[in-house]
């Protein structure tokens, strides 16, 4: 994961979203090939927890997972419940938040592209590495959206110049999501 601070960007003179964290866009390709892990499944619960880093007390969210499936990789322990710590968090009325971390909610059903961390796993790709799988919708089909309003999405393009583009919301079919990460996953392991 490749970011670049907004002061590079003003020093350029190109204008980024505000309180928005800059990220290369990876496409769902990219993030199932660089991911150790994609599964499926149901976020038992969220927290904070402190360490102490530099003699400074700092927060982490830790979210526990029920995986329903792997569609990539395997956690070491062979559990079914896995372990994300992401760096930031509300703690007694204080805390940090780095704008583009991904939320988790208590019996939210996600799919996840996941990097391992030591023992435990964080969100490959910040907020684009989660897929909260929402209702059938009136078109038809379980639907996936993730939440990209916090980040700016730095964008390379074969013979075109870089560009920077605000994150949206992103609303896709569940069927075309796992068609993608199997696609992803073949291609790299024949």
């Amino acid at each position: 994961m490749k970011r670049v601070g907004v002061a590079v960007w003003l020093l350029l003179g190109i204008a980024a979203p505000a309180h928005a964290t800059v990220l290369e866009r990876l496409s769902t390709e990219e993030l199932a090939r660089r991911a150790d892990a994609v599964v499926r499944g149901v976020v038992i619960d969220s927290g904070v927890e402190l360490a102490v880093e530099d003699a400074q007390p700092t927060p982490y969210t830790v979210t526990h997972i029920q995986v329903a499936s792997w569609l990539k990789g395997q956690s070491v322990e062979r559990s079914e419940v896995i372990v994300l710590r992401e760096r930031g968090g509300a703690w007694r009325g204080g805390g940090l938040w780095i704008e583009g971390t991904p939320r988790y909610r208590r019996g939210e059903e996600v799919v996840t592209f996941l990097r391992r961390t030591g023992a435990h796993f964080a969100t490959l790709g910040m907020a684009q590495g989660k897929f909260e799988i929402v209702a059938a919708t009136a078109r038809g089909g379980v639907r996936v959206r993730r939440d990209l309003r916090e980040v700016a999405l730095w964008v390379v393009r074969s013979g075109a110049a870089p560009a920077l583009e605000s994150g949206r919301l992103v609303e896709q079919s569940l069927a075309s999501l796992l068609a993608d990460i199997r696609r992803a996953t073949r291609t790299r392991n024949p």
